[in-house]
């Protein structure tokens, strides 16, 4: 219930008001290797390596909002990959777009469940033994809506290892 209502309160902490009240420069590159030492001892204690791949990377936005997308995103990607599995992150530049990718080698995505897993509540059903742990199903819809706000659009394909899902989020880069 409280990791319920800590969502909730994520989701709708970053109205629109807020999020213009909020704004500065932000390095999104450290804003993930902070959110990946965070969660670094629940993914190693999953036996899983995680990867960072980047560089500097300067968008507009809200830190807060940036960190709970980042998290979200993390968190998801270690819950549905099993024990032993392998994460990566990557910061990239494409023409005028930071892009933030957060792979995995779990189950991956089944294309039919695609349009939903922005949905709020909505779970994908595990099958294949990944430890899901807790969770309301509110992760995703709150990093779609924290990527709105920033003006960016999220895109989840199949990852680059041979099982998994990529989660990739383009944020316009920041204006010298």
């Amino acid at each position: 219930m409280q990791h319920l209502i800590e969502q909730l309160l994520s989701l709708y902490r970053t109205s629109p008001e807020q999020f213009t009240e909020n704004t500065e420069a932000v390095d999104l590159n450290d804003v993930v290797q902070n959110m990946a030492a965070a969660m670094y001892l629940s993914i190693e204690q999953r036996k899983q390596t995680i990867e960072l791949i980047g560089a500097r990377a300067m968008i507009e936005g809200d830190r807060f909002a940036l960190e709970t997308l980042v998290t979200n995103l993390l968190s998801n990607a270690s819950k549905y990959t099993p024990q032993g599995g392998k994460l990566l992150i990557e910061l990239s530049h494409i023409d005028d777009q930071v892009v933030l990718s957060v792979e995995d080698n779990g189950p991956g995505i089944d294309e039919q469940q695609k349009d939903k897993i922005f949905a709020r509540f909505f779970r994908i059903n595990s099958q294949n033994g990944t430890d899901q742990g807790q969770g309301c199903g509110l992760g995703l819809t709150i990093v779609a809506h924290i990527a709105s706000l920033h003006s960016a659009r999220v895109e989840v394909d199949r990852s680059r290892f041979s099982s998994g899902s990529a989660f990739r989020v383009f944020f316009p880069r920041m204006k010298d």
